[in-house]
């Protein structure tokens, strides 16, 4: 992502400065008047490098809040003029093979049996819980979904595709989705969990088990690689922390870049290797802090 801010501010009448007592240290920072508190001082620092805003006083900004109020252009001209072409930073959306629709599960999916409950509590969840909120099935010893916890993905209201979690540890796809065919939409198509989100605040997470241990405002994209249709549902969120397993800082650095025109995004790192590895209490308190604006 690139804003020409120097072309914007010099095309508007902006007035920044680069140097003095009231900027940013590190350099790369051009300070302005902050149109949002409307502080008198340059409070609000724009960072050439991430191509973020940041008020001293009214924390971090999308562009999307601020060069609007700068500027007697409408949002969609201002990344018309201003946003480097070469960056595309909400792809179209691919168009779908048929509208949105429920699906039937597959009538061998079952209520969790014995050993999807020991699975489950081995690894620290409250399967009651998670079978409570997030309507989980289970499979059997035979059959191609053997030995799987299920997970239906419902959007807006109506369960829409699956995926599944191998339990035995011994087969070869630990993840197994539902087949495209049978699908009412696809499955990248969809934030897991988002039907649950309250607010304009939003966790992204890797799988389905990172959204059960951090609860409610939680969603997965099942994997680090975000489609053009998952960043369009998750632009309309005000603020975004993304929580992706350590490995993956380069994806969540993408991820961040695409979103921060729309919103105000946050990378959280962890010690843990695997968010849904957390204990209960971390888990809560990450929350908490995160949701604490």
């Amino acid at each position: 992502m690139s804003i020409l801010f120097d072309q914007f501010c010099s095309d508007h009448g902006v007035s920044v400065v680069t140097e003095g007592k009231n900027v940013s240290s590190g350099g790369g920072w051009a300070q302005l008047r902050c149109p949002l508190c409307g502080d008198p001082s340059h409070h609000l620092g724009f960072n050439q490098e991430s191509n973020s805003f940041k008020c001293w006083r009214c924390g971090k900004r999308s562009a999307k809040e601020i060069m609007p109020l700068l500027s007697p252009l409408p949002w969609k001209e201002i990344c018309r003029r201003y946003i480097s072409k070469s960056t595309v930073i909400m792809p179209k959306e691919r168009r779908q093979r048929r509208p949105d629709k429920g699906i039937i599960l597959p009538k061998d999916f079952k209520p969790l049996q014995d050993q999807h409950k020991k699975y489950m509590a081995d690894r620290g969840f409250d399967w009651r819980r998670i079978e409570k909120e997030y309507s989980v099935l289970g499979t059997g010893p035979l059959g191609k979904w053997k030995n799987r916890i299920i997970i239906p993905v419902i959007f807006k209201g109506s369960v829409v595709t699956y995926t599944s979690r191998d339990i035995t540890g011994r087969s070869d796809e630990r993840y197994k989705a539902c087949p495209g065919k049978d699908e009412g939409r696809n499955i990248k198509d969809c934030l897991y969990s988002l039907d649950k989100v309250k607010g304009d605040s939003v966790v992204v997470v890797e799988g389905p088990t990172d959204v059960w241990r951090l609860g409610e405002g939680a969603v997965a994209t099942f994997g680090v690689e975000v489609s053009a249709v998952q960043k369009k549902l998750l632009k309309d969120f005000k603020h975004i922390s993304i929580l992706f397993d350590p490995e993956a800082g380069k994806e969540a650095e993408r991820l961040a870049d695409d979103l921060a025109l729309f919103s105000v995004v946050e990378i959280v790192t962890i010690r843990e290797d695997d968010p849904g590895e957390l204990t209960e209490r971390k888990a809560k308190r990450i929350m908490q802090r995160l949701f604490r604006r």
